[in-house]
């Protein structure tokens, strides 16, 4: 099961999640896209699951998911608020006919960004699960509940506290030893976005079991970060704990009243990884050698700079 991190302040909200899948603990895939952007006529949101990703027999979550959206914007009148009940309507239907135990059908689709009916825009936080909802971690069900429930929190206003919130869902029970409180204080503060989004794939990865062990979290992640101001672009990103020549993106989702589109596994690769240097290594210290073998120091490295 994936850990899923959102990460919230008035500037940008981010949201992270490992890219491993599992089946009894055990690594099938390091590079499983759970991330995407999901966009509606009066919301801008990260989005992300944690749990069932495939049932064996052609279904795939992440597929699913990006229909889902569509269908759900389209079919509420493009509003973020009924797409989330919609959507959660849409996820009982399919997953009532997938012929699973109960407690492999366990699944999280959270969103976190900002909703625009008002000015400044207000942050959100919203739960579509069939086992878990927001800041209700140790009521979590061991089985999936037939139907999916929806959980919603909007940023308060007015607050004597800036508005900072870390949530996080799936994989969590390693997060006793690595708790999330100074990501709140860098948020607080107004740390850089960046810093943080660092600072919280340094917490997954210090969760994370080696390439091939086992254990539900690993160390290839995925990021988006969704600003408050609309303005500003998205910030999809890939992060890999090893030397890279295939990077996959997070997706993006549009439904609105002016149009739609749904984008997923857009990929980078190289031809011929046996005559090219890694689109991305593994991040060592500034003055360490450079994992793709130029012999420079990784400060220094001209490829560090080649994104996609």
């Amino acid at each position: 099961m994936t850990l899923l991190l959102s990460l919230a302040n008035s500037e940008a909200t981010i949201m992270l999640a490992d890219r491993r899948l599992t089946l009894g603990n055990i690594p099938t895939t390091e590079e499983s896209n759970k991330l995407t952007i999901f966009v509606c006529d009066n919301a801008r949101t990260a989005v992300g699951f944690t749990g069932l990703a495939d049932d064996g027999a052609g279904f795939h979550t992440g597929t699913w998911l990006a229909e889902a959206l569509m269908e759900a914007g389209e079919d509420a009148g493009f509003r973020f608020g009924s797409s989330l009940d919609r959507l959660a309507a849409l996820a009982s239907s399919r997953f009532a006919a997938i012929s699973m135990p109960a407690a492999r059908k366990r699944l999280t689709i959270a969103l976190a960004g900002y909703v625009y009916h008002e000015q400044p825009p207000r942050g959100v936080l919203a739960c579509v699960s069939n086992f878990e909802h927001l800041d209700c971690t140790d009521s979590r069900r061991s089985e999936a509940s037939p139907t999916f429930g929806t959980t919603f929190w909007t940023e308060v206003r007015p607050s004597a506290r800036p508005y900072a919130v870390t949530m996080a869902y799936g994989a969590t029970s390693g997060l006793k030893r690595h708790p999330p409180e100074p990501l709140r204080r860098m948020l607080e503060d107004g740390r850089p976005t960046m810093a943080v989004r660092d600072r919280g794939l340094s917490v997954i990865d210090e969760l994370a079991a080696a390439e091939g062990e086992p254990g539900p979290i690993g160390r290839q992640c995925g990021s988006v970060v969704v600003w408050r101001d609309l303005s500003k672009e998205p910030v999809i990103d890939y992060h890999s704990g090893k030397n890279a020549w295939r990077i996959e993106l997070p997706g993006v989702v549009v439904s609105t009243s002016t149009g739609g589109a749904a984008i997923r596994g857009v990929a980078f690769f190289a031809a011929d990884p046996s005559t090219t240097v890694p689109m991305l290594t593994a991040k060592v210290g500034r003055n360490q050698p450079c994992p793709c073998g130029s012999g420079k120091k990784y400060k220094h490295c001209v490829h560090q700079r080649r994104r996609p």
